[in-house]
């Protein structure tokens, strides 16, 4: 008889007990350290601890509250679950069977459509191979001429650029500089952006890991801060717009000088973003597959096996049209950076036409946006899709994913944008006699529709329909008028009235939420995800910690963000720009690279 054999005859003598399904529905881990450590003399016996998650949507009995009106809109996963310790040789057919026997009697086994999931870790040992090593090595040579240049620049006060790319110093300067550009307030709307995406996915990601108490889920679904968060999803619209409107006052500036070079600003635009993915890429797989960390949830090899078989769709920024769901993809994030690169693309061949022919053409503006809206309507007809099932707790279904990532859903806001930008181009300086709280008044009253339709709309299909198909349209024009009204507030292009009343380290903030911006986008998911599978025990949905966890997260997102602005983004970036522009020839590369080596 094996080991798992004679554990699973000596486990079935032990009783089962539901009370604790009565009383509540929350996880239960156990021991998780006690558990993998768990050896004999001779090693036969290892302990292995796995995870157990049953689906019982239709047992309503068990959690009485949980009525078939709200199991209709599937916004929540109805799930029993804990963990259970067996002897590694135990397969998945003796994972089960222990579970049923752990069931048996209670109303779980009374119900024949629940599916049992199992995810089973033993203890794992730190090792090494020749290509760790060689990363490792890569890793400190790299940051080492970093220091090495820093103060070489610090003490020179002087260098060549494409050493002072790499200088800390330099590069803290250019992250504190004076703001140039004109659209001032477009990247103050931007640094609050990126602060409530990454409160969004701070929540969203804990109520989608399977370590909340499934009636606390629905306790908080019910709660008016849950119904602000939700709201958010398409606040990423917000950044479609703003990114489409500086690409198009950009184009257009450079086609009235003549001076547009499309190709120049494709490889710019496309190496600045690849560089850093590809940094993060090499983290991902290097730091996971060395399991530093073990817990219940905490599955690393999982989490690189997506990055070691998709990279490619990442790197080429295709990944929201290659994997059907954020579940299969390597740096799931990145699926906005892949729309807004393939977005980026088609602008010139609509504002060339506009900027060539003006009047006569622009028709095409509102051609494309009827376009843009009818893939929307077919989507929602075909999936007779309700306004209400645009909950931030299923997006992770890969059929509603489709709708949120590909680019041909996302195209309104991306038009509203090119509108945007042309009427700042246009229009350098529009006199409007208006104050600042109309723009506060029509947040606030935009708010409460969002509110209303997410959450309060039930009823005929076709007017859910309705609502759903112009819903993404109304956000884009709601952040595009915002936009314009705060661009040019009393005739006041600039910031300055507005900073002026503010002290000087919020104005910094604001600045430095922007400008790192990018990096902060790649690197908050990581964060976020990191703090939550490395409990040992569930967490639950309560307001206060969900808050101070929210901000936590924020903290060390920007910290790790500016980390990776000044020794990753910033450097190339600056590289980049040099060697496009011609301003580093050839010879002078070579020269300054026999100049490092000497250092």
């Amino acid at each position: 008889m094996s080991v798992c054999e004679y554990f699973l005859k000596s486990y079935q003598n032990l009783s089962s007990d539901d009370q604790w399904i009565q009383k509540s529905n929350s996880y239960d881990f156990g021991d998780f350290d006690s558990c993998i450590s768990t050896r004999d003399n001779s090693s036969s016996i290892v302990g292995k601890h796995c995870l157990i998650k049953y689906h019982a949507e239709n047992v309503i009995p068990v959690i009485p509250r949980l009525s078939p009106r709200n199991l209709k809109w599937k916004n929540i996963d109805v799930s029993f679950g804990g963990a259970v310790c067996v002897p590694n040789e135990c397969g998945n057919d003796a994972i089960k069977a222990i579970t049923d026997q752990l069931f048996n009697g209670t109303m779980l086994s009374l119900s024949t459509d629940y599916e049992q999931e199992e995810f089973c870790q033993i203890q794992k040992r730190i090792s090494f191979t020749i290509s760790d090593y060689f990363v490792i090595f890569f890793i400190l040579l790299y940051l080492t001429s970093i220091l090495i240049i820093t103060w070489r620049t610090f003490v020179k006060k002087s260098s060549s650029k494409l050493l002072s790319s790499f200088s800390i110093l330099e590069n803290l300067k250019s992250l504190f500089e004076n703001e140039s550009s004109s659209l001032h307030y477009l990247k103050l709307i931007r640094a609050m952006l990126y602060i409530g995406l990454v409160f969004f996915h701070s929540v969203f990601i804990r109520a989608n890991y399977p370590l909340a108490n499934s009636e606390k889920m629905l306790d908080f679904q019910k709660s008016a801060f849950s119904k602000l968060v939700s709201t958010f999803p398409f606040g990423i619209t917000g950044f479609f717009v703003i990114s489409s409107a500086l690409t198009t006052k950009k184009i257009l500036h450079l086609l009235d000088k003549k001076s547009l070079n499309f190709f120049v600003m494709l490889i710019e635009r496309y190496l600045r973003t690849i560089i850093v993915i590809a940094v993060l890429i090499l983290l991902t797989i290097f730091i996971n597959k060395l399991h530093i960390y073990q817990a219940p949830y905490y599955f690393p090899d999982q989490q690189s096996k997506e990055c070691r078989e998709y990279w490619w769709t990442t790197l080429l920024l295709i990944q929201n049209y290659y994997h059907p769901a954020t579940t299969e993809m390597c740096l799931p994030q990145c699926w906005f950076l892949s729309a807004n690169f393939q977005f980026f693309l088609l602008t010139p061949l609509v504002i060339y036409p506009i900027w060539k022919w003006k009047q006569s053409v622009f028709l095409i503006i509102p051609v494309l946006l009827g376009l843009a809206q009818a893939f929307i309507l077919l989507f929602a007809i075909e999936n007779e899709q309700h306004l209400k099932k645009l909950n931030f707790f299923a997006i992770t279904d890969p059929h509603y994913a489709k709708f949120y990532l590909q680019s041909h859903y996302l195209a309104s806001a991306w038009i509203v944008g090119m509108i945007l930008g042309i009427i700042f181009h246009k229009c350098k300086e529009i006199k409007m006699n208006l104050h600042v709280k109309w723009s506060l008044y029509g947040f606030i009253i935009f708010m409460l529709f969002k509110l209303f339709a997410w959450n309060f709309v039930f009823g005929d299909l076709k007017f859910n329909i309705f609502l759903f198909t112009i819903d993404r349209l109304l956000v884009a024009l709601f952040a595009g008028t915002v936009l314009f009204l705060s661009n040019y507030l009393r005739g006041d292009a600039k910031l300055t009235n507005l900073t002026s009343t503010m002290n000087i380290p919020i104005n910094l903030l604001w600045i430095i939420v922007d400008r790192i911006g990018f990096s902060l986008y790649l690197v908050h998911p990581a964060v976020i995800i990191g703090t939550v599978v490395i409990r040992k025990q569930p967490l639950t949905l309560d307001l206060v910690p969900l808050f101070i966890d929210a901000v936590g997260d924020l903290f060390i997102s920007i910290i790790l963000a500016i980390a990776l602005y000044l020794i990753v983004e910033m450097p190339f970036r600056k590289i980049i720009k040099e060697l496009l522009s011609k301003r580093i020839s050839y010879s002078n590369v070579c020269q300054q690279v026999l100049e490092l080596r000497k250092i």
